[in-house]
């Protein structure tokens, strides 16, 4: 690694966000270690250290099933995008077993 791969302290810049983590943890969870390096595509030494720095910030939580740790995203860490309560998506009836054409479906999202 050359010099423009690290920070001003002198520590080699990680090349997968915490982001990346925590989605993989989000949408695999319960999830293994080795499961999430796979995911986010490194060694699953590098996503150990990784998912422990994000328990250390309360952002994964861990539990040892066997002689594995399984991972899941807490609360804190998952991000809830706005959602509006007017939109008229939820005043739309369903039907149980009816079918919706693309346009029904549309006239629902977009009125």
């Amino acid at each position: 690694m050359s010099r423009n791969d690290r920070d001003e302290q002198g520590r080699f810049r990680p090349d997968h966000g915490d982001h990346e983590f925590l989605a993989a943890v989000a949408e695999r969870e319960p999830a293994g270690t080795a499961e999430i390096a796979e995911a986010v595509g490194v060694t699953r030494q590098n996503a150990d250290q990784r998912l422990r720095q994000l328990a250390d910030d309360g952002k994964v939580t861990s539990k040892k099933v066997g002689g594995s740790l399984i991972w899941s995203a807490t609360a804190a860490a998952v991000d809830v995008q706005h959602v509006d309560p007017d939109d008229g998506f939820w005043e739309a009836e369903t039907y149980a077993g009816e079918e919706m054409s693309a346009t029904d479906i549309d006239d629902v999202l977009y009125g």
